[in-house]
């Protein structure tokens, strides 16, 4: 008999083995935890159709919505380690939350960070009424009116909550959070002059900033941006090295097969040079921020190094 188990234990091994090499061998699965139409959807739809050319497979967009992209996150973490269910997220999904929250339901180390794509970085922008027509004027006057000044956000943790806690804690002015449903309703906070200040992302900032109904002042990514050319990035306008951009990527599980993890690396990188999918990419509004396997672990890391940081010099705590 133990020839026998031994001969079937072999085949195992072999069937095992060769499932890695025909890979992928059936359609490939990416959970989108948020619902169609937003940006983590839209980067997701780009990217499974692009895989799905250069892997030769069919790849499926599958969006699990609900409390904040916890549902689908969750899902994908009991899914199999295979490389057939991949996970789209980011910043604001999968960096943030559990930095802020000690409760929250996962950890950013329970997904591996297989690439970035997309990323799109905030706009600085004030009420037009507010006397300050630079960076600096804004510095000098919020420092003369300590606490007096009060920013509008879509609520601890988010992207444009960080970005104002990172502008507080380099140039070292207080302001007062006013949190809100939505970047949309942030931002007709600020046209109203319901507050002061607003980092809100690039995209809902756009319009508004060129109709001239709110003021922008700088954008938060380390290039100025094509959208708006005539605003200076915080860097030239005297904020050193500050950059934040709301960046969206590809996740797998950290025990997947290294020769699957090589495959979709390839593929991904690939895809991340072609310039049709750069082009789709920069006519919905997102810089393309292409990063492979390796660059992605040590983007993540000094991602995590940075937030960290700033959250516990600020304190920020959700319960």
């Amino acid at each position: 008999m133990r020839p026998i188990f031994g001969l079937l234990f072999g085949l195992l091994l072999a069937v095992a083995a060769r499932a890695e090499d025909d890979y992928p061998s059936r359609p490939i699965r990416i959970i989108v935890p948020y619902p169609p139409g937003g940006v983590t959807d839209l980067v997701g739809r780009i990217v499974a159709s692009g895989l799905s050319e250069k892997l030769n497979q069919t790849v499926v967009v599958e969006n699990k919505a609900g409390a904040n992209g916890i549902v689908g996150s969750s899902a994908f973490l009991h899914t199999k380690a295979d490389g057939y269910t991949l996970l789209i997220g980011g910043f604001g999904s999968h960096l943030i939350p559990p930095l802020v929250n000690s409760n929250y339901p996962f950890k950013t180390d329970d997904f591996a960070l297989l690439a970035t794509f997309a990323e799109f970085a905030n706009v600085m922008s004030v009420s037009a009424e507010l006397p300050v027509k630079n960076v600096q004027d804004f510095i000098a006057y919020a420092k003369a009116n300590p606490g007096k000044l009060n920013f509008g956000s879509t609520g601890i943790g988010a992207s444009d909550y960080m970005t104002a806690e990172l502008f507080m804690q380099a140039t070292g002015t207080k302001m007062v959070n006013v949190p809100y449903k939505g970047g949309p309703e942030a931002l007709q906070g600020l046209q109203s002059g319901q507050v002061h200040v607003a980092f809100e992302n690039m995209p809902p900032s756009l319009g508004l900033v060129k109709a001239g109904a709110v003021k922008a002042l700088a954008v938060t990514s380390e290039h100025r941006l094509e959208q708006l050319p005539d605003v200076p990035t915080m860097i030239e306008s005297g904020v050193p090295d500050f950059r934040v951009t709301s960046w969206v990527g590809v996740f797998g599980l950290p025990s997947m097969p290294q020769d699957v993890v090589r495959k979709l690396d390839q593929a991904m990188t690939e895809l991340g040079k072609d310039p049709a999918v750069v082009d789709r990419f920069k006519k919905i509004g997102f810089e393309m921020a292409y990063r492979n396997l390796d660059q992605s672990k040590t983007f993540l890391q000094g991602e995590i190094d940075r937030w960290r940081k700033v959250v516990d010099v600020a304190n920020i705590r959700i319960k």
